[in-house]
C-alpha cells in the first residue's frame, strides 16, 4: 500500500480548511486479471480530471471484485469531485470497513472533508478525529479538527447570542404588549370616564329643563284664570256679586215668610160669620 498521496500541495492560510481529497490511485495487480487494465484506465482519466471516464472505469473493475476497499475509496474521489456528496459518504465508508488502517484513515479524513461540504461540522470532526486515531501523523487532519473544533465553538457563540437577542426580543414585544395593553385600558377608562360625565350632564340638564318647567307653570295663571274676566278697579268680582245675589234671595225669602205669618195672625183677629 502506497503512502497517502494529495491531489496538489496545499498552501494553509490560518482560515482555510484542506479540503483535497487523500487520493489512492490503485496500483494494478498482474494477479487480478482484466481489472488491472480497468483500473489503469481509471486512474489515467482521474489524473487528468476526466472524472466520469474514471468512474465507468472503476465501475468495470468492480465486475471481477465488487467489494475491493480501494476500488469504493477511488470511486469516492470521483464523486467527491463531482460534488455528489451523498454518494461520495457511501463509498467512504464502504472502504473504512473493507480496508487496512491505512486505507481507513485516508478514508475518514475524505468522509471529514465530505461532511464539511454538507456544513454538518460536528460530524466532520468526528470523522477527523477517527483518522488521526488510525494516522496520528496527519497534520492536514489534525488542522482541519482544530479549524473545525473553533468554526463549531464560533456557531455556538453566534446561536447563543442570537438566543440571547431573540430573548430580549421577546422581553421587549411583552413588555411593549403590555404598555400598549395599558394604554389601553387607560384610554378605555378614560373613554367611560367622560361618556358617564356626558350622561350626567345630560341627567343634570334634563333635571334642569324639568325645574324651569315646573316653575313656568307654578308662575303661569290656569287656564280658568287666563279665561275668567278680570275685575275692573272699583267692580265686583263674580264671587262677590255671586254672595251678594245669594244675600238678597235669602232676604227675599225672609220677607215673604214674615208677610204669610202676618196674614194667618190678622185671620185670626177677623170676626166669625154664622
Amino acid at each position: 500500500m502506497h503512502p497517502r498521496r494529495h491531489d496538489s500541495v496545499l498552501t494553509r492560510p490560518a482560515a482555510v480548511l484542506a479540503l483535497a481529497v487523500a487520493a489512492l490511485l490503485l496500483i494494478p495487480d498482474a494477479s487480478r486479471g482484466s481489472a488491472s487494465g480497468e483500473v489503469r484506465r481509471g486512474n489515467k482519466a482521474y489524473r487528468q480530471e476526466r472524472y466520469e471516464e474514471a468512474l465507468e472505469a472503476y465501475r468495470r473493475a468492480q465486475l471481477e471484485d465488487p467489494d475491493l476497499a480501494p476500488l469504493h475509496f477511488n470511486i469516492g474521489n470521483v464523486h467527491y469531485r463531482r460534488e455528489r456528496w451523498d454518494e461520495a459518504l457511501k463509498e467512504f465508508e464502504l472502504s473504512q470497513a473493507g480496508g487496512d488502517s491505512a486505507l481507513s484513515a485516508r478514508a475518514f479524513y475524505n468522509t471529514g472533508n465530505t461532511l464539511f461540504r454538507q456544513q454538518n461540522l460536528p460530524a466532520a470532526a468526528e470523522a477527523y478525529k477517527s483518522s488521526l486515531e488510525l494516522d496520528p501523523a496527519d497534520m492536514d487532519a489534525r488542522y482541519n479538527l482544530e479549524l473545525v473544533t473553533k468554526l463549531i465553538e464560533q456557531q455556538q457563540g453566534q446561536q447563543q447570542q442570537q438566543q440571547q437577542q431573540q430573548e430580549q426580543d421577546q422581553e421587549q414585544d411583552q413588555e411593549q404588549g403590555q404598555q400598549e395593553q395599558q394604554q389601553e385600558q387607560e384610554e378605555q377608562s378614560s373613554s367611560d370616564q367622560q361618556e358617564q360625565q356626558r350622561e350626567e350632564e345630560q341627567e343634570q340638564e334634563q333635571q334642569q329643563e324639568k325645574q324651569q318647567e315646573q316653575e313656568q307653570q307654578q308662575d303661569e295663571p290656569s287656564r280658568e284664570d287666563q279665561e275668567a274676566p278680570q275685575p275692573q278697579p272699583g267692580e265686583m268680582t263674580p264671587e262677590e256679586a255671586a254672595q251678594l245675589l245669594n244675600a238678597i234671595r235669602e232676604q227675599e225669602e225672609k220677607t215673604q215668610e214674615e208677610r204669610r205669618a202676618a196674614r194667618v195672625q190678622e185671620g185670626r183677629r177677623g170676626e166669625y160669620d154664622w
